[in-house]
């Protein structure tokens, strides 16, 4: 192959676009250059926009909570040169909805934007991250409850609260809701919990409230009343 020396006035911070490719400095390897009127014809340097893929970060959100609007990304392809900065925010969107189930979903990203340098120097791609729909929290909350000691406990009742969209205890939850106590009929005058048990759910976890802890109070038997 023949070979020459070449020039551009492009630079490594040249913008997209054409230059001038100049070359020069011909070397003969047999015969001599005397012998030859040697011109030289600019050829051209394309300088083409470099691959940048925008990739939003994971986010979470609780079941029935709106889609993150906006997030922080990575940067994969060629990454950036020169110094040319990008907000480091995206704007995002996802097929999930408030009442999409738990579960992963695309996160799409869009809308970058250059602090310094030129978008025109890059051909953005914006690859999909995940967004994790993650659980809402019911809340067992136990009835207060009285009884002396050396009696049987009574019936333990509660509700569960913190259904969203619309859902309810039958619709949302399966299994059979009920209360226990970890008193019994020998336990001490004071205060024990009472907590709710029984259900699942697939978009749901269970709490208990705080105040399950001392829900049961056992009084002192009153003289006589054995």
């Amino acid at each position: 192959a023949n070979t020459v020396s070449v020039s551009s006035p492009a630079s490594t911070g040249s913008n997209v676009g054409t230059y001038s490719l100049t070359p020069a400095g011909a070397v003969f390897t047999s015969g001599s250059a005397n012998n030859y009127a040697i011109t030289y014809a600019d050829g051209a340097l394309a300088v083409t926009p470099r691959p940048l893929t925008l990739t939003p970060d994971t986010q979470d959100r609780v079941y029935g909570d709106a889609n993150p609007v906006t997030g922080t990304f990575a940067i994969g392809g060629l990454g950036l040169v020169n110094g040319d900065t990008l907000n480091p925010s995206l704007a995002l969107s996802s097929p999930a909805t408030a009442t999409s189930h738990v579960g992963a979903y695309a996160l799409n990203g869009g809308g970058a934007a250059f602090t310094s340098g030129s978008s025109g120097n890059y051909a953005i791609t914006y690859a999909p991250g995940v967004l994790n729909v993650t659980p809402a929290s019911l809340v067992y909350t136990a009835d207060p409850a009285t009884r002396i000691y050396g009696d049987a406990n009574p019936a333990l009742s509660g509700t569960v609260t913190g259904f969203r969209n619309g859902d309810t205890l039958e619709s949302a939850t399966s299994g059979s809701l009920f209360f226990t106590t970890n008193a019994g009929v020998a336990s001490n005058v004071g205060a024990y919990s009472v907590e709710g048990g029984g259900l699942t759910a697939g978009d749901y976890t269970f709490v208990q409230a705080p105040g399950n802890a001392t829900a049961l109070s056992i009084t002192a038997r009153p003289p006589g009343g054995f």
